[in-house]
């Protein structure tokens, strides 16, 4: 059987949607571009190398919420995903819930996981060593010559 570690919280709270006011106000005017940003840094590289803040994801979340409000549901789908990736407890039923009852602070959560854990260096990892090693001097071992010990 695998070793399988026991899953974390979520490092940023989803009340934690108002701070700083730029993501606030993305969040609540164009969830769409937030969205395609998360669903790239999912998908494709989450350095955000090539991200272009009108793609594919971002449009058909616009297209969703504009035709019937139905947004939530990629939402929901790219919530667990992005647990599922980090071993985030949580369900499937508290992410419908987040994204359906505050779809905006839901996805301005997703951004600033992600946005959290690629960016944070990993705390396991060794450190970088600035000097090379160094070593006591050990005693040496009495040399001898002509069968006499030599001082």
């Amino acid at each position: 059987m695998a070793y399988q570690a026991a899953p974390e919280e979520w490092r940023v709270p989803a009340t934690g949607c108002c701070s700083p006011v730029g993501d606030c106000c993305m969040g609540y005017w164009l969830p769409c571009v937030v969205y395609g940003r998360v669903h790239y840094r999912l998908r494709q590289d989450a350095q955000l190398r090539g991200y272009s803040a009108c793609n594919g994801a971002c449009w058909g979340h616009f297209g969703l919420m504009a035709c019937c409000g139905v947004q939530w549901v990629l939402q929901f789908m790219q919530r667990g995903e992005l647990r599922r990736r980090y071993n985030i407890d949580g369900n499937g039923c508290t992410d419908c819930l987040c994204s359906t009852c505050c779809g905006c602070c839901d996805i301005i959560q997703q951004d600033k996981e992600m946005k959290n854990r690629e960016t944070q260096p990993i705390l396991d990892a060794e450190p970088k060593r600035n000097e090379g090693m160094h070593y006591a001097p050990q005693d040496q071992p009495p040399t001898y010559q002509n069968g006499q010990q030599n001082f």
